[in-house]
């Protein structure tokens, strides 16, 4: 795949050989001095939701880095999420930058808050619990047992043998 020289947008770090520039396309590239060779760096995963690249001596979380050249929304203390959740997708338009409290936000919908409806088939009535957690209570059953079948880790057990009973996310 060749790249073209005009999406190396911005310079990022200079050296007595080489220079970085970094892509609008999720990519650090080296441009020697002396000869003119380009080369792209490559990229390495560090942890679960980081990629890594090295440019003149330093790391830099390569989403974080093309967000602060490419998107203007960026500031010091944000989150660069990739909207395909692709972390190796790096390219300008598969990012976007959040501030922390919209992050913890994100965060709510899609953790022991979520809303669990039990109906009981015999007696024709359905519950409304406001939390995973205030559900497996009632229902006499650890919080990771509930989380599991509502997951579908879980196909026999407790929760299968109480098939008179429908239970769903909200």
């Amino acid at each position: 795949m060749k790249i073209e020289f005009e999406h190396y947008d911005q310079r990022i770090s200079e050296s007595k050989r080489y220079i970085w520039y970094v892509s609008s396309k999720g990519y650090i590239f080296r441009l020697c001095k002396n000869t003119g060779k380009r080369k792209r760096l490559s990229k390495y995963k560090k942890g679960e939701n980081y990629v890594i690249t090295k440019a003149g001596g330093k790391e830099y979380h390569l989403n974080q880095l093309v967000a602060k050249v490419f998107i203007h929304k960026w500031f010091e203390g944000c989150f660069v999420l990739s909207m395909d959740n692709d972390i190796f997708n790096n390219n300008v338009e598969n990012l976007e930058v959040i501030s922390p409290k919209e992050f913890i936000n994100r965060l709510k919908s899609t953790s022991r808050s979520m809303p669990v409806l039990i109906t009981n088939r015999i007696k024709q009535k359905t519950n409304r619990y406001r939390s995973i957690r205030e559900a497996a209570k009632t229902l006499h059953v650890s919080y990771q047992t509930l989380a599991d079948y509502l997951n579908d880790k879980t196909v026999n057990g407790v929760l299968a043998a109480m098939d008179y009973l429908e239970i769903r996310l909200a």
